[in-house]
């Protein structure tokens, strides 16, 4: 805020010296212009005509050069306030990156951190899924064992009843083959 009105006071000044240098060198043409009217004509050389040129141009009293000296010391001021400006806003803009780089920093930190986490819940599932399966497969193991110990126990006694009603009606047959011996 402050350098624009410094910078609006530097301007009004310019505008002021010019208005000085317009309205002078108006008297001074106008001046310059009377006097030669006013002199005697002289055939004069082409080395004293260009210097009336000259001094018919200047202002008086080196007003040119104190214009120069001052518009000089505005445009090296105003250049120091665009260099300090430019400065300021390269060390804003370095401060900005640097705390959207620590930011992203941190974002990723919690990423991996997040990233670890899940990897761990995987595993866990992961571990629980395979546990779950080993003991099923073992219940169904153990089941066909168990089923196949009842089948086979079925078939012995099976064999057992066969090889005993086998004998019952041998001893039977033996019984009536005697009784029928006897009779006959």
């Amino acid at each position: 805020m402050m350098s624009h009105i410094e910078n609006s006071g530097i301007a009004a000044v310019m505008v002021g010296l010019l208005l000085a240098v317009i309205c002078c060198s108006g008297k001074a043409e106008a001046s310059a212009s009377e006097l030669k009217s006013q002199r005697p004509s002289v055939v004069a050389t082409g080395d004293k005509q260009k210097s009336e040129e000259k001094k018919g141009n200047e202002l008086p009293f080196g007003l040119m050069e104190g214009m120069q000296q001052i518009l000089r010391e505005e445009r090296i001021e105003a250049l120091s306030e665009i260099d300090k400006e430019r400065q300021a806003t390269l060390a804003y803009l370095t401060e900005e990156r640097k705390a959207v780089m620590e930011e992203l920093n941190r974002t990723i930190d919690i990423l991996l951190k997040e990233k670890k986490v899940t990897m761990v819940e995987l595993e866990i599932m992961g571990n629980r899924i395979v546990e779950n399966a080993m003991i099923q497969s073992k219940g169904l193991i153990d089941h066909f064992f168990v089923r196949t110990l009842q089948l086979l126990g079925v078939i012995v006694l099976g064999v057992c009843i066969i090889g005993a009603a086998y004998y019952l009606v041998r001893v039977r047959n033996k019984d009536r083959g005697k009784l029928s011996n006897a009779l006959h």
